[in-house]
């Protein structure tokens, strides 16, 4: 800590796979927020590249200060100095590299959609990107699949974390839009539905209040819904919920029951109803089996078919 600032630098990783053998800091983290304000930090040495999983939070930069959403993405570089602020069920994953890590992609990555705009300008931070939550199941399990190499330390982890670091960053250029492209009409008043369900998917929404919010009539929006969705307001409420008690399985020690309650679920045996409905295994097997690299999350997580 210095000047009240929280400093952290990631433990540096041997990346055979680069030139050289300089030991190069990569690093993936998913972050969850006990609080509704997050200390001032700082990354020294390494870029923080930001994506907003769920939940919605503002970013303070000095005299800046800027909402962020679900599906949002973000480059802090280095000595960037900020903080998260208003945290709603706030969820992202973070990837710390050193900039040294960009002279060793293959290929031209210079070339690649998007690339300008996170790492062409001498700011503080990036302008804002954004992809669908459909883009999101992919480059999830993709970031996962860097965290289990990190925990199993098999032979060859440290190039599959570069490899994967590689895929990652394509995938997300390639899919990333302009923060600022906006619709219009009955799919703009849904995708504000969608978000105001991801930010807090706990909440019980009630079909008045989802349809008070898109300034639509309840019969109308559940018609719009469908029809923009394929499902109704209600279940892709309760898949939003099954991802985030999926995630927080995967990522956390902390019991079931106590998943189910913090994910929206009152009912332990509806929670374990819907989610044997939907990944056709237990809560219970789901944790172990992801834990033990048996299945492929990315996989199950596309099972729920979120938009």
């Amino acid at each position: 800590m210095a000047n009240g600032i929280k400093i952290t630098d990631p433990i540096p990783l041997g990346l055979p796979a680069c030139r050289g053998k300089a030991r190069i800091p990569l690093l993936v983290e998913l972050r969850e927020y006990p609080v509704t304000t997050d200390l001032w930090h700082c990354h020294r040495k390494f870029f923080e590249l930001v994506l907003i999983l769920a939940g919605q939070a503002v970013n303070d930069m000095g005299t800046e200060s800027f909402p962020l959403r679900a599906g949002d993405i973000m480059l802090l570089a280095p000595e960037s100095v900020h903080r998260y602020r208003a945290i709603r069920n706030f969820q992202h994953y973070n990837v710390l590299f050193a900039p040294e890590v960009l002279k060793l992609l293959p290929g031209d990555p210079a070339g690649l959609p998007n690339f300008s705009n996170l790492f062409g300008s001498q700011a503080a931070h990036s302008p804002i990107l954004h992809v669908d939550v459909k883009e999101m199941p992919q480059m999830v399990g993709i970031l996962e699949d860097i965290r289990k190499e990190f925990l199993d330390h098999q032979t060859g982890w440290e190039e599959a974390i570069f490899a994967d670091f590689c895929r990652f960053l394509i995938q997300m250029l390639r899919r990333a839009v302009s923060g600022s492209c906006t619709m219009s009409g009955t799919p703009l008043k849904i995708d504000g539905v969608l978000r105001l369900m991801e930010n807090d998917p706990g909440h019980a929404f009630s079909l008045a209040e989802l349809g008070a919010a898109a300034h639509m009539s309840a019969s109308s929006l559940r018609h719009h819904f469908r029809e923009e969705t394929g499902i109704a307001p209600i279940d892709y409420l309760i898949r939003l919920r099954l991802r985030r008690a999926a995630l927080m399985m995967l990522n956390s020690d902390m019991p079931i029951t106590e998943i189910a309650i913090q994910c929206g679920f009152s009912d332990g045996n509806y929670f374990a109803r819907r989610f044997r409905y939907a990944f056709g295994m237990t809560p219970r097997s789901f944790r172990t089996m992801s834990r033990t690299g048996k299945l492929n999350f990315h996989e199950e997580l596309k099972k729920l078919q979120l938009l």
